[in-house]
């Protein structure tokens, strides 16, 4: 009767200990032709409860936001990201991944309240990070940022600055208005003299 009784106890003692667990993820099993995670889930490699290699666990994610962790490639030999697990009724062999994180790569210079989203190449020339900021201010850091929309683009603000080091490119196939109060400097193509202010209408012909 007590063998009995601690078999029991010891199943169930298995399960309670099962029921969430820490693990490292090695691999995401699962990817597409092309190397990319487009599936309906990922599915995991992780090493789990000290030993355990486990394969297939699904990932379950936040509606709207979706991550490709980086698994630890040749040049990332320094660690790997770590997932939380919880097992279905304690059945290791139900593991779902519900949060991944990289301590590699997190953000350390937060103040209170703020949040920021960040990738891998936050440490690199550049950075690469959007950061909701105290005083309701957004900072965004990358090296190259593309807007795309089919409709429109509207900004409303006080005031706006823009450098471009390079030069601005302004392309449109169906012309456009610039109205309010437009001054600058423009260089004319035949004397190659600045203008003092911008025209309304500058028409160029070929002689």
């Amino acid at each position: 009767m007590i063998d009995l009784l601690n078999r029991l106890l010891s199943q169930i003692k298995s399960k309670i200990t099962n029921l969430v667990g820490h693990a490292i993820v090695t691999a995401i099993t699962n990817l597409d032709s092309n190397g990319t995670t487009s599936l309906a889930l990922q599915e995991l490699r992780v090493q789990a409860y000290a030993t355990e290699e486990m394969q297939g666990v699904q990932r379950i994610q936040e509606y709207g936001l979706e991550t490709y962790p980086s698994v630890g490639h040749s040049s990332e030999s320094d660690g790997y990201p770590e997932a939380i697990l919880v097992s279905v009724h304690g059945n290791s062999e139900q593991a779902l991944a519900i949060c991944i994180g990289d301590r590699r790569y997190r953000i350390t210079d937060l103040a209170e309240g703020e949040v920021a989203l960040y990738t891998k190449w936050n440490s690199e020339a550049g950075r690469h990070n959007i950061t909701m900021k105290s005083g309701q201010e957004i900072e965004m850091n990358s090296i190259l940022l593309d807007i795309n929309c089919t409709s429109a683009v509207s900004i409303n603000c006080a005031t706006a600055n823009i450098t471009a080091t390079n030069g601005i490119t302004l392309n449109t196939s169906e012309g456009g208005t610039a109205t309010g109060l437009v001054t600058g400097e423009s260089v004319c193509h035949f004397t190659g003299s600045p203008h003092a202010d911008i025209c309304a209408n500058i028409k160029a012909e070929k002689t």
